[in-house]
């Protein structure tokens, strides 16, 4: 298998999108990466290793905004997620789901080969804080 020429990483600027630009920085240099973020974070190592695109998947034409920075990409990972402002479940629905949308939507208009998601594992239950959910 060989490695992936362009690699395009949304919400590459998180916790999982960092420790993936440290693991391309590492394994696979001649790879040309991708980040999108709501803001474009300091050129400083490991962010220097990406070209950044400012794109805020809750726009109502993210979808258009994505296509033309997917085009030539062997892998989109699908990262960007939201959990702040709690109290703001609009806004995070419309990150996850709609945001979501978007990136696939892309994806596919772009003809992207590989499109892999990482979903929250935070995100699994309505209730109320330190309140335990029940795994049921």
């Amino acid at each position: 298998m060989h490695a992936p020429r362009k690699v395009v990483i949304t919400g590459a600027s998180g916790n999982v999108g960092t420790a993936l630009l440290r693991l391309f920085a590492a394994q696979e240099p001649g790879t040309a990466v991708t980040g999108i973020a709501r803001r474009t974070p300091p050129q400083s190592s490991p962010y220097a290793r990406a070209h950044w695109h400012e794109i805020d998947l809750t726009r109502h034409d993210a979808h258009t905004a994505l296509v033309p920075v997917l085009e030539g990409a062997d892998a989109v990972v699908h990262l960007a997620i939201a959990f702040q402002p709690a109290r703001d479940r609009k806004y995070l629905r419309r990150t996850a789901v709609a945001g979501t949308r978007a990136v696939a939507r892309a994806a596919r208009a772009a003809r992207v080969g590989h499109l892999v998601h990482l979903s929250s594992a935070a995100v699994y239950s309505p209730g109320a804080y330190g309140v335990p959910a029940s795994e049921q």
